[in-house]
């Protein structure tokens, strides 16, 4: 499994590079493990300092990780995180 370290030492541009090109760490042949749950760049893109409130960012970069084949997230939210996972499965099943 890998961590590609979401807010480890990065700024808000190392960030969001690590999110666009998540797929490519599957040339690894790891499993991708995504832990973006109310983290400091959701703060500052969102200009909410209260991690607290951070759940709709979280829900956000978490779903977009799943876009890109991402197989576990990292989370705070887990009830909140798990409905919103199955409505984006429900949208982006083929039946």
């Amino acid at each position: 499994m890998i961590d590609p370290g979401i807010g480890f030492g990065k700024t808000l541009q190392h960030n969001l590079a690590l999110i666009r090109g998540l797929s490519l760490f599957h040339g690894l042949g790891c499993t991708i493990l995504l832990g973006v749950s109310r983290k400091g760049m959701i703060g500052k893109i969102a200009d909410e300092p209260n991690p607290e409130r951070r759940f709709a960012g979280s829900i956000a970069v978490g779903l977009e990780g799943l876009n890109q084949g991402v197989q576990m997230l990292r989370v705070h939210d887990i009830a909140e995180t798990r409905q919103a996972i199955a409505l984006w499965s429900a949208m982006n099943s083929e039946g």
